[in-house]
């Protein structure tokens, strides 16, 4: 016979580690700064292009982060790799921001 293995609720809150806080930081400041560029176009104040340009620096370094962590010798948690994985998967749509920037500028002036 085979011994089921006891199911443990929330064991992926228990499992989160520091590398998945800076992956999911990473993804939120990205996906912010494409919500604040976008909320621009329906309200026009100059400080929404202010947040969304200065949210991507700090997505960049969260990226930095991100990878330096992801790098390390020690094994990967299941977790993380899962959030690296989504968030790669995501990510790709990321690269619209410069494009959005562009059209929501352009638009409104």
């Amino acid at each position: 016979m085979t011994q089921r293995k006891a199911r443990v609720h929330f064991s992926m809150v228990r499992d989160y580690q520091l590398a998945d806080l800076i992956t999911l930081l990473n993804a939120a400041a990205g996906t912010g700064a494409i919500f604040a560029m976008m909320s621009y176009l329906l309200d026009p104040e100059s400080w929404r292009v202010y947040v969304a340009l200065s949210l991507i620096p700090l997505a960049f370094v969260f990226d930095v982060l991100d990878g330096r962590v992801a790098r390390t010798p020690a094994e990967l948690e299941q977790v993380h790799q899962t959030f690296i994985q989504t968030y790669k998967t995501v990510g790709k749509h990321l690269c619209n921001f410069p494009g959005e920037l562009y059209m929501a500028l352009i638009y409104r002036h």
